[in-house]
């Protein structure tokens, strides 16, 4: 299902799964160039303080690769990794952004309910959409080995030299939801604070075992997804 956010003087178009009557998902992480022009819209707002805890922290590539400086540089600037999941942001700056969507919601001409509130998913949420996941294998480059469908640790990958780094939101199939990346590519935050979903760096076995990760926020392997809950048709 289609819905399309007016910002300003602008449309962006958002588009969200329904998995309950009143509970929409993000079929997708939020990428790069989306949570830019949130901290985009913060600076024309003069809302400095806010900006100021909401902006990422690159230097945090330093503790999940070893390859990490170009990363520091380029990941949260560049074009090329616009459509790659923002990464390196605490989980207030992840529920500032969902206020930011409730806020251009509200104020969208013909939007679709009467109100409605933006939100990180719960545990409970979160674990429902990584159930629908099916493992579906492909060819890798050294005949008769496997890959699981999903943007997570592999090591013959790393064994052909091949570097483990995030994905494009988009990248592999979706499940049986029509959501993107559940599993793998990089793990997201519950309204609970908990860490669920597995990332790159984490085997396909331990990011579908349901259990939770302990990394400090900010972290280069935690990005995240919003819900939109209906409060009044």
């Amino acid at each position: 299902m289609l819905f399309c956010l007016s910002l300003k003087n602008r449309e962006t178009k958002s588009k969200m799964v329904k998995i309950s009557e009143r509970i929409y998902v993000c079929e997708t992480e939020v990428s790069n160039r989306e949570y830019r022009e949130f901290l985009n819209a913060l600076l024309a707002a003069n809302a400095t303080d806010k900006y100021a805890k909401c902006l990422y922290d690159s230097a945090r590539w330093k503790d999940a690769l070893t390859f990490a400086t170009p990363l520091t540089e380029y990941y949260h600037r560049h074009v090329a990794y616009n459509d790659y999941p923002v990464v390196n942001i605490s989980q207030q700056a992840m529920e500032y952004y969902c206020e930011w969507l409730a806020e251009n919601y509200e104020h969208t001409v013909g939007k679709k309910f009467k109100k409605v509130v933006f939100r990180l998913p719960t545990d409970g949420e979160y674990k429902k959409m990584i159930i629908p996941f099916s493992v579906k294998e492909v060819n890798t480059k050294k005949a008769g080995q496997k890959l699981p469908q999903a943007n997570v640790k592999d090591d013959q990958m790393l064994k052909n030299g091949e570097t483990e780094l995030t994905a494009p939101v988009y990248a592999y199939k979706p499940n049986s939801l029509g959501l993107y990346n559940t599993i793998g590519n990089v793990s997201e935050v519950s309204q609970e604070g908990k860490i669920a979903g597995g990332n790159f760096t984490i085997s396909l076995a331990d990011c579908i075992s349901g259990q939770h990760q302990t990394y400090t926020l900010p972290d280069a392997r935690v990005g995240f997804r919003y819900v939109m809950e209906v409060v009044e048709f």
